[in-house]
């Protein structure tokens, strides 16, 4: 995204100064801008010194005269760590007199202010600040244009890599990388794009271009965005991608390092307050939180478009062998991702299912000084880290799993996952979960390790524990009867929403392209059984989890015992505390005491006469009971109701 502003600027007192000797035939020299976020409110400008709060410092490129009298300076304000709003302006001379440098003009773009996101965003930005300002006379003004250089040419760089993914098979490493796009500012190129080099260096990362060993130099923009480069001998080498551009200009930042991410951060049961129980620490520690802004209806994503987790996850269309046909338009599913061609998402002949394919994320959880500590890794970083999502029952891990874009339908005897489709409710449970495996071998219904990873995905981005507030209420109201089916809508009204999209008025809630996850319909979730009260987990198929029993079952035999147990019958509680147990994750207990806005904001049910079968999500009855911790296990796997859905998953 490029932008351009052209500011009307006010002299400041020391720039009259300056204005008054350059009438007397002294040069005036312009030397840098400098930007940031300040409000003026009631302050005059013309007693400025500096902005009110300078943010970034910028180096002057261009020159411009205008008139005799009248001169136009431009700097070029690029993406930082961290995303800023840009609102004021000031560009800073030398005082011939004092020969001092001091603020010669400021301006302030009040209400029209521009947010400039992070360089961790996939989305580039540049925008061009150019300033125009009174001088005696524009022959006899002088400013110095810098030129970034490297070692083999001059002008700007481009911007960094995104998406920066490794993985290692024995001693091969297998990489993946988004290219930077050209930079062009109002139809004018700045910088082209030529190639990204990948340089490795045993035992540190390669500091430029020259340093360390020469790996690969792809001049073919995307080629590796999904399809790895393949290095055979990477056992001890750190990778980096070093890209250029057509003046040879290289990018030499430290985000196009290859190698371990971790984010991490921390949840305090015993503050009430959602935004503030959750707090960053580690080297996501400064980010910005990502939420969805309901007056615009764009989703923000803060510091974190462009995570590594980002870009492990994308839309396609999945045969019922297990292998992916195509891959959707990230903007609009009803596409393939050449944007044109339309896809089978609402085709029900279709011998396959649209699903949301996800590479390893691996999660490691303890309690520290009273806290949740959670950790979400690229890799398995040491033996606390599980990856149960991609674990198969024989001990190996898949590259990949799968789950469902939409709430499951009933075509023919399977659950389908397809768009434009009525949801498959008043089956029972235990059906329905044959009608998932009927699609052939690795399907069946959601299962609880899958949950458990996005919810913890969607706690890192908001930074917080409410999500209907950070990502959109989801369908919470609407119930009339259980004859009235106009309140379960028709899967696909988000498929042009894009990968996150919620409204604040009971809208559909769509998060990493999938739709409900929560509202709408309770979804049958297998993994956990609450028998006798007590919560069983089982994480992965096999028995690697601790568990003495191959496979999900209905009633929770050779499960792993949580520790918690939830006596009695447990209705429309709000849940105040989660236990975290290392491996099985958040689980809820009973305590009373929460709210639609304080604790972890959602509601449980459970009922221990009865063997129930665990649902997520929440239904249009539910309230703000809904969400993505919402829980039940108050009905067995066999019960059936207006409510009760089912979505798809494949390992």
């Amino acid at each position: 995204m490029t932008t351009n502003s052209t500011i009307q600027t006010c002299m400041t007192n020391a720039g009259l100064s300056i204005l008054t000797q350059a009438q007397l035939g002294a040069t005036i020299e312009f030397t840098k801008v400098k930007i940031g976020d300040g409000q003026l409110n009631n302050i005059d400008p013309e007693t400025l010194t500096n902005l009110v709060n300078p943010l970034q410092e910028l180096e002057i490129y261009q020159k411009e005269t205008l008139s005799d009298t009248s001169v136009s300076i431009t700097a070029l304000i690029t993406q930082a760590e961290t995303g800023f709003t840009f609102r004021e302006i000031g560009l800073y001379a030398i005082d011939p007199q004092s020969e001092q440098e001091v603020l010669y003009a400021y301006g302030n773009k009040g209400d029209s202010a521009t947010y400039i996101p992070p360089n961790t965003s996939s989305v580039s930005v540049e925008e061009e600040a150019s300033i125009v300002v009174q001088v005696a006379n524009a022959e006899n003004v002088v400013i110095q244009i810098s030129q970034e250089t490297s070692s083999k040419g001059c002008g700007i760089p481009p911007s960094i890599c995104t998406n920066l993914n490794i993985t290692e098979d024995g001693n091969s490493r297998k990489l993946t990388w988004n290219d930077p796009k050209n930079t062009v500012i109002d139809m004018f190129t700045l910088c082209t794009w030529k190639g990204t080099m990948i340089r490795k260096k045993f035992g540190s990362y390669p500091q430029n271009e020259t340093d360390g060993i020469f790996v690969t130099d792809s001049t073919v923009w995307g080629q590796y965005s999904q399809t790895p480069y393949v290095d055979s001998d990477g056992a001890g080498y750190y990778y980096k991608a070093f890209p250029y551009s057509t003046h040879d200009v290289y990018c030499r930042n430290a985000q196009n390092e290859f190698g371990t991410k971790i984010y991490e951060f921390t949840i305090d049961d015993n503050d009430s307050n959602p935004f503030t129980a959750v707090q960053y620490v580690g080297e996501n520690a400064d980010y910005t939180p990502a939420y969805m802004d309901y007056n615009t209806g764009k989703f923000n994503y803060g510091s974190w478009e462009g995570a590594f987790f980002m870009g492990l996850m994308r839309p396609c269309m999945l045969k019922y062998d297990g292998t992916v046909d195509y891959y959707l338009d990230e903007n609009d599913l009803g596409l393939k991702a050449d944007g044109v061609t339309p896809s089978d998402n609402k085709n029900t002949s279709y011998g396959g299912n649209a699903m949301l394919q996800v590479g390893q994320i691996w999660i490691k959880e303890e309690n520290v000084n009273g806290r949740k500590h959670i950790c979400i890794a690229n890799k398995k970083v040491d033996d606390d880290y599980d990856c149960w999502t991609h674990l198969k029952a024989d001990g190996t891990y898949k590259e990949y799993c799968y789950r469902a874009l939409y709430n499951g339908s009933l075509i023919d005897n399977k659950i389908r996952s397809l768009s434009g489709q009525e949801c498959c409710r008043n089956v029972a449970g235990n059906l329905q979960l044959q009608y998932a495996k009927a699609n052939g071998t690795g399907w069946r219904a959601d299962v609880y390790n899958f949950r458990r990873l996005i919810n913890y995905l969607l706690i890192l981005m908001s930074r917080s524990l409410d999500m209907q507030t950070a990502f959109g209420t989801g369908r919470y109201t609407g119930y009339v009867s259980t004859s009235n089916t106009g309140q379960i809508i028709t899967t696909g009204t988000n498929d042009k929403k894009g990968r996150f999209y919620g409204d604040d008025s009971n809208g559909r809630v769509t998060v990493f392209w999938m739709e409900d996850w929560w509202g709408e319909i309770w979804k049958f979730t297998e993994g956990i059984i609450q028998k006798n009260g007590k919560l069983l987990y089982k994480m992965c198929e096999g028995t690697q989890d601790g568990s003495t029993v191959s496979d999900y079952n209905s009633d929770g035999t050779g499960y792993i015992d949580s520790g918690v147990t939830l006596s009695g019958t447990i209705t429309e509680l709000y849940i105040k505390k989660m236990q975290l147990v290392p491996h099985l994750g958040l689980v809820p207990t009973g305590e009373s005491g929460g709210s639609s806005s304080t604790y972890y904001c959602d509601g449980m049910w459970s009922n221990s006469t009865v063997v129930g079968f665990a649902r997520f999500g929440g239904d249009p009855n539910n309230g703000f009971l809904c969400g993505c911790f919402a829980f039940t296990v108050y009905t067995p796997v066999s019960h059936s109701n207006w409510h009760y859905g089912v979505a798809l998953s494949y390992l």
